[in-house]
């Protein structure tokens, strides 16, 4: 399928060295992929420091119903009980900050935590930046056949399907990854762009 994408960039018969290249950068994207799918959804996330802190909070409670029980406790008791009661209200106190930077919505979208570009993303940097090697400008993110040329190489890389449509989905589901592409500023869109470059020259 690479040759049919390499085709589509190029339109009409493409050069070798943009199939190869075409072939070898996949790795970037199935890379990002698996790096992906071990990311907790947001929503998983939340649970987790909600529950941790549902759990401090009966503790709080648990330590509140002593009561004057603490006559009967040794001075190293009394500490220890400070002790707790300042490691209960810290649980709470960094739970209500994490989940105030966790975003409450996105159900089940990923909380990454792998910084730099999704797979989404790289597979549209990729399409981009090859485009723009073969023809010397850029495509808008809103443009029909990039979105489709997308769509292509991103079940070339063995991307999911995507969306409603047959098979990959429609190239409007590539929109808002190539609007991200067109914007990315990473070290890895720039590695994309320098081996795309170095090929054509030498080729």
């Amino acid at each position: 399928m690479f040759d049919e994408v390499a085709r589509d960039i190029a339109g009409g018969e493409p050069p070798q060295w943009l199939v190869q290249a075409l072939e070898e950068l996949a790795r970037n994207v199935a890379i990002a992929g698996l790096s992906e799918a071990g990311d907790p959804s947001r929503a998983e996330l939340r649970s987790r420091f909600q529950r941790v802190r549902t759990a401090a909070e009966n503790l709080e409670r648990a330590l509140d119903a002593i009561g004057d029980g603490y006559l009967w406790m040794t001075p190293n008791n009394l500490d220890s009980l400070r002790t707790a009661r300042g490691g209960v209200r810290t649980a709470i106190e960094f739970c209500d900050g994490t989940l105030k930077r966790i975003p409450s919505g996105g159900g089940r979208e990923r909380a990454r935590r792998q910084a730099g570009p999704t797979a989404r993303v790289t597979c549209a940097i990729i399409i981009a930046e090859a485009w723009t090697t073969m023809h010397g400008q850029l495509r808008g993110g809103h443009n029909e056949r990039i979105g489709e040329i997308c769509m292509k190489y991103w079940l070339a890389c063995g991307g999911p399907p995507i969306g409603r449509a047959s098979k990959g989905g429609g190239p409007n589901n590539w929109r808002r990854p190539m609007e991200q592409a067109l914007s990315d500023n990473s070290a890895l869109r720039q590695y994309m762009r320098n081996e795309l470059r170095r090929r054509a020259v030498q080729n």
